[in-house]
């Protein structure tokens, strides 16, 4: 029939635009979804070429600095080496014939002139020259040494504690006299002692056998066996790092923990058999810190140096600060065969470890210990490493997303606008709702109770007419009371609602109106109090009311320490603000304590003058009256009690917990706000505490009190307050109010 074919038609219409919408939403989805992936892929490939670059970049400056770095080092150490061979071949020609060695020494002003200036091209700190004497010449050797230091002009020069004559040191830094050989290091019976040096610091090493010392004696063995091998130039040995605390290191107060190392060059002579052979050895003693200064640009920033002696692991580290190469650890590198990833450059001159003892000649002739290293720090990398990948990559994406944002932004404005006005649709029914059902509830009592007023008026009426109207008339009268009695509750509820949404508005208006008054507050109390006795004894709680206002100020006057008052009194402690308002947070905080305490439970409420400066400056102090602390008064049940999170929320606007369980359904949730809202006009504070669910709650109510300003001074009674002096009190209520 029709009806079936419109269902049917409706039906697929609605499919329709359901497959219409799924389709749309796949096309939005598909669209968005795209953009996102280009976006992605446009920023990334964006970044990688840009940070491509700036690597390029970095790495290139990098290598044109290590090998400025390189050809600097090397370039040095070829200037210690045509030094120490210049001022080599000066001795040599000095003392051509081997038959005067090795008693020879160059006049000490000329040895100084000539190799501070060789110090200088090779960036040395000293230059020394050490003969080889064997055993049978050592006595010779010390005679002319001293004669010669004497002829020129420094006989204190090699003297030590023990007096003249060639000394080594012992394991406890003493030195003892070299009256042989036995001293010896290295693998010959001879010892090399310091004639002549550059450095002041070494003079006092003078005479100072240095192949007593197994670094030293080491780098000696080395040199006499490459010269076996190869020519005088060729034959250009380092020792190993030399520390401060060896007896070979110069005494410089700069060099602090920081290596050195010795290079040696052989000295030659011809003997009668017209032979060449080692006699002496001439040495520099250089830092490599020298070495490395001016190695790289002074405005390369964040780079290191390091230098690795490969043959025993010690590795020095330099940081390299405007040029100047300053020294920073020693470390100890365990595997210092392996090649290293940073740049690196091996000196020309040969190993001095024992273990070339055991090299071929070929390797002897090639092979250094040291090798430098130049090192990028993240510092150095920062300078090349920008932001602009990063903000080319986001302006990219922001590009594109906010393309794609603009493209949505209408349909999710409309879906919002549509939520939010499903939203405001909801919230109003549920309003309505809540307002029609609080006030209906109350009404429809009025409303039943006047239609059985009514309809026993009527009765009445037509029964008076044939009966006795007096005690009829007495009955009903009586039922008549208990329905007006209902009606007023009722009727007192709903205009309570109403008045609540009034107060409501009003606070969030900012007009709520404060009646400024003066009211005891001892009365305003009890006067608050005792109406709910009687609905206190209805639901069988203990409703127990103790009062303790003390307004007595204390002074001792004489010697008998007796305690006179300011003429204050309880009954003169007074509020200053609106009775009915103060009335109104009484009436809610003791209604709720009896609304949520169960049958045979216990109301405390306590009033407390406190003497305190803390409370707010908001309300005025009338005329003749002066500021006297606080009054608190707190309502303690054994109700439900509340969590911690209860207690936070407990102050917000339609705040309920369990509303059905524990209230029947009643209440608007704004009593308390309001109360909050009423108290903080007046200056004071509203606050609560539980102990948890099931160990009830507390309310503190705290206003500012004021007493009059009296001249006279009387001494303050303790008096009492009878909140409940009705005789016929049943024991389910306990008084017990005392001032």
């Amino acid at each position: 029939n029709s009806k079936d074919r419109t269902i049917i038609n409706y039906y697929y219409s609605t499919m329709n635009a359901i497959k219409i919408k799924g389709h749309l939403l796949f096309l939005r989805c598909s669209v968005c979804v795209s953009l996102i992936l280009s976006t992605i892929l446009f920023g990334g490939l964006s970044y990688l070429i840009l940070y491509k670059n700036e690597g390029d970049l970095m790495n290139s400056q990098f290598n044109a600095i290590d090998d400025h770095f390189h050809h600097s080092v090397l370039h040095k150490r070829q200037m210690q080496d045509i030094s120490l061979s210049t001022m080599g071949l000066y001795i040599e020609s000095m003392y051509p014939n081997a038959s005067s060695w090795p008693n020879v020494g160059v006049p000490i002003q000329t040895f100084s002139a000539i190799a501070a200036k060789l110090m200088v091209l090779s960036s040395s700190k000293v230059i020394y020259y050490a003969p080889i004497i064997y055993a049978n010449d050592i006595q010779s050797f010390e005679n002319y040494s001293y004669n010669f230091f004497k002829e020129q002009g420094t006989p204190d020069l090699g003297i030590s504690d023990f007096g003249k004559g060639i000394y080594a040191v012992d394991s406890n830094g003493e030195r003892y006299r070299e009256n042989d050989c036995s001293s010896s290091a290295g693998k010959m019976n001879m010892i090399v002692p310091i004639l002549q040096s550059t450095c002041t610091g070494m003079e006092s090493k003078i005479m100072y056998n240095t192949y007593s010392e197994p670094t030293v004696a080491n780098a000696i063995d080395t040199l006499l066996n490459c010269t076996k091998h190869f020519e005088q130039d060729e034959c250009i040995i380092e020792t190993d790092f030399i520390y401060p605390s060896s007896p070979s290191s110069c005494c410089d107060d700069n060099i602090g923990d920081e290596p050195s190392t010795i290079i040696m060059y052989p000295l030659y002579s011809t003997n009668n058999q017209g032979e060449k052979i080692v006699l002496g050895i001439i040495s520099s003693y250089f830092k490599w810190s020298d070495a490395l200064d001016t190695s790289v640009p002074s405005y390369a920033k964040g780079l290191k140096a390091s230098v690795l002696n490969s043959m025993n692991g010690d590795q020095s580290e330099y940081k390299l600060k405007s040029g100047n190469a300053l020294f920073q650890k020693t470390t100890y590198i365990h595997n210092s065969h392996s090649s290293s990833s940073s740049s690196s450059h091996s000196s020309s001159s040969h190993s001095s470890s024992s273990e070339d003892h055991a090299m071929d000649s070929m390797e002897l002739k090639n092979h250094s210990p040291y090798s430098t290293n130049l090192i990028k720090t993240d510092q150095f990398i920062r300078q090349y490493r920008t932001w602009v990948p990063i903000y080319v990559s986001i302006i990219a994406i922001s590009i594109t997303l906010l393309t794609s944002c603009i493209f949505m932004f209408y349909a999710v404005a409309m879906n919002r606008e549509q939520r939010d006005q499903d939203i405001m649709m909801e919230t109003k029914r549920l309003f309505v709702r809540y307002i029609s059902h609080e006030i209906r509830t109350p009404l429809n009592t009025v409303h039943l109770g006047l239609q059985v007023l009514r309809d026993e008026m009527i009765e009445l009426i037509s029964t008076m007419e044939n009966t006795s109207a007096t005690a009829l008339l007495k009955d009903h009268l009586e039922e008549w009371t208990l329905f007006i009695s209902d009606i007023d509750e009722s009727t007192e509820d709903a205009i309570t609602v109403v008045s609540d949404l009034i107060d409501f508005d009003k606070l969030t208006t900012g007009m709520l109106n404060i009646d400024q008054g003066i009211h005891e507050i001892c009365s305003l109390v009890t006067e608050t109090v005792k109406p709910f006795l009687i609905q206190a004894r209805s639901k069988n709680i203990s409703l127990i009311m103790n009062e303790e206002i003390e307004s007595i100020i204390m002074k001792k006057t004489n010697d008998n320490n007796e305690e006179n008052t300011n003429g204050l009194i309880g009954k003169n402690l007074i509020i200053y603000g609106d009775s009915i308002k103060i009335q109104q947070v009484l009436r809610n905080l003791i209604s709720n304590a009896l609304k949520f305490t169960p049958e045979n439970g216990q109301v405390t409420i306590t009033a407390q003058w406190n003497l305190d400066s803390n409370m707010s400056d908001k309300v005025s102090c009338p005329n003749n009256f002066s500021r006297c602390g606080s009054i608190v008064v707190k309502v303690k049940d054994s109700g439900a009690g509340m969590t911690p999170e209860q207690v936070g929320q407990l102050f917000q606007e339609g705040v309920q917990f369990d509303a059905n369980k524990l209230q029947a359904g009643q209440g608007s949730g704004l009593g308390l706000w309001i109360a909050k809202g009423v108290v903080d006009r007046h200056g004071g504070k509203l606050s609560a505490a539980s102990e948890g669910k099931g160990y009830g709650a507390e309310f503190i109510l705290r206003l500012p009190v004021f007493y009059p300003e009296v001249k006279h001074q009387h001494k303050t009674p303790r008096f009492k307050l009878n909140t409940m002096s009705e005789s016929s009190a049943t024991t389910t209520t306990t008084p017990s109010s005392s001032v």
